[in-house]
């Protein structure tokens, strides 16, 4: 699924950071919270913004979302 993801965030041309258009939608939280799980990886967070850099840009839109990113610096820390 990560390939398409790339795939479909390249193709997004908006320049947002966004999977699907110009603003959040429950795709780029659903592609947030699967990243999430993947990147406790080590060896593939590594490799990850090279390996597909559309994906790691939309990720890191996301992330760095005044809210979203106020939210995961206060919620509890969990391996999952």
């Amino acid at each position: 699924y990560l390939k398409t993801w790339e795939e479909v965030a390249k193709e997004n041309t908006s320049g947002s950071g966004h999977l699907v258009g110009k603003a959040l939608t429950i795709a780029d939280l659903a592609m947030m919270d699967a990243l999430d799980a993947v990147l406790q990886d080590e060896a593939f967070k590594a490799t990850f913004p090279e390996t597909y850099p559309n994906l790691a840009k939309s990720y890191n839109t996301v992330t760095n979302m005044a809210n979203i990113k106020k939210y995961r610096e206060s919620r509890p820390q969990t391996s999952i």
